[in-house]
Formats: C-alpha cells, sequence, structure tokens
C-alpha cells in the first residue's frame, strides 16, 4: 500500500473478512491519496480547467467531517490545503524541501468555499486543486475498517493508522 492507507494493519489469517478490509483500504486509497498518481484526487489535481468528479457515496461522511470545522474557521481548516503542504515540501516524493519563494508567491490559494461546488458526492472544478483529506481522512478509515471487523466477527482488535487508533476493550 502507499499513500493514505499506508501503514494500516489488517488482522492475521484469511478468509473473506480480511479480503474485505484489505479491498476496501484500496478503494480508500485509489479515492483519496495525494500520493498515488492514479487516485482520484490526484486526476482533480491534474485536471487543467478541473472538471467534474464521482467521488463514493460515503464520501458524504468524510466531506460532512469538513463542513463544521470550514465554518467554524472561516475556511482556516480546509481539505484544499494538499497544494500548500506540497509548496512546503510535503509531496508525493517526501521532498521536504520548500518551494521557491517566488513559486510561492505566484500560487493562489484555493478554498474549498470559493473553488468547489459540491452536489452530494460529485464535486465540480474549474482549476486544479488538492485536496488532503489528511488526519480526518484516516480517521474515517479506521472507523470503516473497524466496523468491517466486527462484520467480520472480530470482537478484539486494534486498529493503527499510522497513529489514528481504534481499540476494542
Amino acid at each position: 500500500m502507499q499513500g493514505l492507507a499506508q501503514g494500516v494493519g489488517v488482522p492475521v489469517g484469511t478468509g473473506a473478512g480480511r479480503d474485505r478490509v484489505l479491498e476496501r483500504i484500496e478503494r480508500f486509497d485509489a479515492t483519496y491519496s495525494r500520493f498515488r498518481p492514479d487516485s482520484l484526487v490526484s486526476r482533480i489535481a491534474a485536471a487543467p480547467d478541473g472538471g467534474r468528479f464521482a467521488f463514493p457515496p460515503d464520501s458524504l461522511t468524510l466531506f460532512g467531517l469538513y463542513d463544521r470545522p470550514l465554518a467554524a474557521t472561516d475556511g482556516a481548516v480546509d481539505p484544499l490545503v494538499g497544494r500548500a503542504l506540497e509548496l512546503l515540501g510535503y509531496d508525493a516524493m517526501y521532498s521536504l524541501t520548500p518551494a521557491a519563494e517566488a513559486v510561492v508567491a505566484a500560487e493562489r490559494p484555493a478554498a474549498w468555499a470559493a473553488d468547489v461546488v459540491r452536489d452530494g458526492p460529485v464535486i465540480v472544478t474549474r482549476r486544479p486543486l488538492v485536496i488532503d483529506v489528511g488526519a480526518a481522512g484516516k480517521g474515517y478509515l479506521v472507523d470503516i475498517v473497524s466496523a468491517l471487523l466486527r462484520e467480520a466477527g472480530f470482537t478484539r482488535f486494534v486498529v493503527d493508522a499510522s497513529g489514528d487508533l481504534r481499540q476494542t476493550p
């Protein structure tokens, strides 16, 4: 696994439950990882004129997690923080080398409220945008994996997504 789901452990063993967990992690990563060139968010970032992009139906839950902080912080907590992170060096190559000041100065900061029109699980953009669901995304993935483990009959487990944790009693 690479990208957002990197570091998410799965239960030891075999069977349909394990396969369902692995498949769901892969689908999540293929949608939300800005580190995978084949992900949906990478396609959005590479679309020179933007476009119309359909997310899975459960994206409503994840995008909903951003609605309150977006409103409460007047947009300071924004899933379009991805480009700013890249400019700081937290990019797909983990260069950890900030972009030149001239590059940063030329960038028009993206803002979800101004640059994205959302209609259910579909978003419309007018330019390339880098979505980063960050900790909210990993926490949501932990919730998804935990639910799948419970459905598969696991009663005791730990889900560790590189520090975003869920442990059953």
